[in-house]
């Protein structure tokens, strides 16, 4: 299966070296955080890049509110076009944290049921992706049909989940040397991960 990796760090030409000289194909990184810059060198590099996105702290159900998920959805929108994300292509939304049943059938529902009412406004330019545990992804399956599994097994569902688009294997790996060096999570995919390059 393709090989890829994700990051908050912000990719130069020497990690992408890294990443190229370790055989990964794609690259997960936050609409919010990405340059055109640095888009353009991972296209240029030959890997594709996968859409995330995260503002704040979706790590507890304190975050999962539909006027965020409005919100959200907004800004996500708005940078994948800035950045000539091609349509039709996926944005991986997150929820960070082993979420309850009720977490699922309350705060997290409303978030990404106002997230797919605001793509539907804009014409549904880009699928839904979502990033969670093996519960939160068999959840909203019918919805999010781009998934990513986080590496936290112990999270509910999760141990036992093969319906992913991308799995995400190790957390905080370091690799590379000098101008090199990055840390990274590991993560394969499918092969079907919506990944893109301009």
């Amino acid at each position: 299966m393709p090989l890829g990796c994700d990051t908050a760090t912000k990719l130069t030409q020497g990690t992408l070296q890294t990443l190229v000289n370790e055989k990964y194909t794609f690259v997960g990184r936050y609409l919010n955080a990405l340059t055109p810059e640095e888009r353009t060198y991972i296209s240029r590099e030959g890997l594709f890049i996968v859409s995330l996105y995260e503002w704040g702290n979706p790590t507890h159900i304190g975050y999962f509110t539909a006027a965020r998920g409005s919100k959200d959805a907004d800004n996500a929108i708005q940078k994948a076009r800035a950045l000539g994300q091609p349509v039709n292509t996926p944005i991986y939304f997150t929820v960070d944290y082993d979420a309850s049943p009720s977490d699922m059938a309350g705060g997290i529902t409303q978030y990404l049921q106002a997230v797919k009412h605001v793509f539907g406004k804009a014409g549904n330019p880009y699928e839904l992706g979502l990033y969670g545990s093996g519960a939160v992804l068999s959840y909203f399956k019918n919805t999010y049909p781009y998934t990513w599994l986080a590496a936290a097994t112990a999270w509910r569902g999760s141990k036992d989940y093969s319906g992913w688009s991308i799995k995400q294997n190790r957390t905080n790996q370091t690799i590379g040397a000098g101008a090199g060096k990055i840390t990274i999570d590991t993560d394969e995919s499918n092969g079907a991960a919506g990944g893109w390059r301009c």
